[in-house]
């Protein structure tokens, strides 16, 4: 069942072509993934977006089917104005065909990574904490929680953060130094930061099924926000929750997990 969102693309998306309607193929994998990623960027944006590229990775994706493999393109990142810097990023799944070389199989959608700006960023966009995948439907509580995560790592680090207001669960006895551990999170690594409703609202029961939705978050709702950073010394992840509600101490659960 992992492989299906693979297949589901393979199956159902176009491939790309020149304008006589003949496949347009990249090398080979192995010849693709030996040199820069922006050796073939013309490739894979119009020009007028390929030339803004600063970076690019090709490689296998997490229990990827034989043949499949993926092409990620980050653009500059740009001041939005309303202190956020934001920038784009470009995914594409890719397929093998075997002595011929390698098609577009899928051109996702452009994904922005966002960042609260620094407030000591001068003339350039400067982010404050690592860019996350931006939240389409609730930015601006995002970027209170990017801004809200910033500050409870910087208040551990000068003692504002009491420990009985930090949850903290490992299966190693490393909560011992919660404190620490918070005050060390290096927040320029970060993966992810969600926002999600605290209120579902649920239909009738169809025999032993009950169909449950988010509600959405209305002004004034509390939410919640989960930051996610890799734990330094393992392969495991950090998720750290709380709870944005007026009026409100913190109260933050920290758990280090293996995600798959």
């Amino acid at each position: 069942m992992r492989f299906f969102p693979y297949l589901l693309a393979l199956a159902l998306l176009p491939v790309s072509g020149h304008a006589d309607g003949t496949e347009q193929l990249l090398p080979e994998k192995d010849e693709l993934t030996a040199v820069d990623p922006l050796t073939h960027v013309d490739h894979f944006l119009p020009p007028e977006i390929a030339g803004d590229i600063e970076s690019g990775r090709i490689w296998t994706g997490h229990l990827a089917p034989p043949g499949i493999f993926d092409a990620r393109f980050i653009g500059p990142v740009r001041d939005e104005g309303d202190g956020t810097c934001r920038r784009a990023t470009y995914w594409f799944l890719l397929e093998e065909i075997p002595g011929q070389g390698t098609r577009i199989a899928k051109r996702r959608p452009a994904k922005d990574l966002v960042a609260p700006r620094a407030a000591t960023s001068g003339g350039q966009c400067i982010a404050e904490t690592g860019m996350v995948p931006r939240n389409d439907r609730y930015p601006d509580r995002q970027l209170y929680g990017l801004r809200t995560i910033a500050e409870i790592v910087e208040s551990a680090k000068t003692g504002a953060v009491a420990r009985d207001q930090v949850e903290c669960r490992t299966d190693d006895g490393a909560c011992r130094d919660a404190l620490a551990i918070l005050a060390a999170f290096d927040l320029q690594v970060l993966i992810s930061l969600d926002v999600r409703s605290l209120v579902k609202d649920c239909g009738p029961e169809e025999g032993r099924t009950r169909l449950c939705t988010m509600r959405p978050i209305g002004d004034g709702d509390p939410f919640i926000l989960e930051a996610r950073l890799p734990d330094r010394d393992s392969a495991q992840t950090w998720k750290l929750e709380w709870e944005a509600r007026d009026g409100e101490p913190l109260a933050l659960s920290m758990l280090r997990t293996t995600i798959i």
